[in-house]
């Protein structure tokens, strides 16, 4: 059998190649999400870079997405998240010419599944789902008991959406229970920092 591929195609699928092996250099840590350090590296401080390591990837150059499976590390910027499968939405005509010019897509959207544990701004989140929105500048947790904790303060509800373009928080409860909230305060009744 001969196999037969368009200049697109082969070009695509070696631009998908190159930017997946790239996000992989990240070494997996199996320590628990609760044991990581509070500062991430030098070289992972980058928001326009995102690191992921997995069991499994599974990448769709037509639909353009590329998902990774099992044990799933993800580093971007100062966010790192922990799930059990981390699905990127991308955009963008792949470029033309040397390997440098290569991964000019755009990531549009990133949803992580299952047991999903992040740490931002120290922060911590966990939920069922966690999916982000490049475009709406959002981060959508949902399942029962989703929870943000900062400190000794926390919030939790089935769904939480984070806006970061002016920094909004909206929660709501859902079947499995109502919203809650804790915060603590000091001395002169100001809420304490994280």
């Amino acid at each position: 059998m001969k196999a037969c591929f368009s200049k697109k195609s082969l070009i695509s699928t070696m631009l998908c190649c190159a930017v997946l092996l790239t996000l992989m250099v990240c070494p997996w840590n199996p320590c628990s999400a609760e044991n990581i350090a509070a500062e991430p590296s030098e070289d992972t401080t980058d928001d326009n870079m995102i690191r992921v390591t997995a069991d499994r990837l599974v990448t769709d150059t037509q639909s353009q997405n590329a998902e990774f499976i099992g044990n799933v590390h993800a580093i971007r910027g100062t966010m790192t998240i922990f799930c059990d499968s981390l699905k990127i939405f991308y955009t963008g005509e792949p470029a033309q010419g040397t390997q440098e010019q290569l991964g000019t897509e755009s990531i549009q959207r990133i949803v992580a599944d299952g047991n999903v544990n992040i740490h931002f701004d120290n922060q911590t989140a966990t939920t069922l789902r966690a999916e982000w929105s490049t475009k709406d500048q959002t981060i959508v947790l949902s399942g029962p008991n989703s929870k943000i904790v900062s400190g000794k303060n926390s919030i939790s509800g089935s769904k939480i959406t984070l806006h970061q373009g002016d920094n909004r928080i909206q929660v709501e409860g859902g079947n499995e229970g109502r919203v809650e909230a804790q915060f603590y305060s000091n001395e002169q009744g100001m809420p304490l920092k994280p």
